[in-house]
């Protein structure tokens, strides 16, 4: 693993635990991630990862809401 997968693993930890309870959930079986990649450039409201753990990959898709005032929109 590089050092940047350990980087961005480590600035999405809650991320990355959430992903796993909800992979191994469906699987029926521990999943655990061994390295990350994002896959989405900077910007935009949706992040994809990469997700790799010792039996497969998986795609990991964070949204972000946009919160809107209806003072910003006079």
């Amino acid at each position: 693993m590089d050092n940047s997968s350990v980087e961005l693993m480590e600035q999405n930890t809650p991320l990355i635990k959430a992903a796993e309870t909800i992979v191994s959930t469906s699987l029926k079986k521990p999943i655990h991630f061994t390295s990350m990649e994002r896959l989405t450039g900077p910007g935009g409201d949706s992040i994809l990862y990469r997700c790799m753990s010792t039996s497969a990959s998986f795609m990991i898709k964070k949204s972000a809401k946009s919160l809107l005032s209806v003072e910003h929109l006079n």
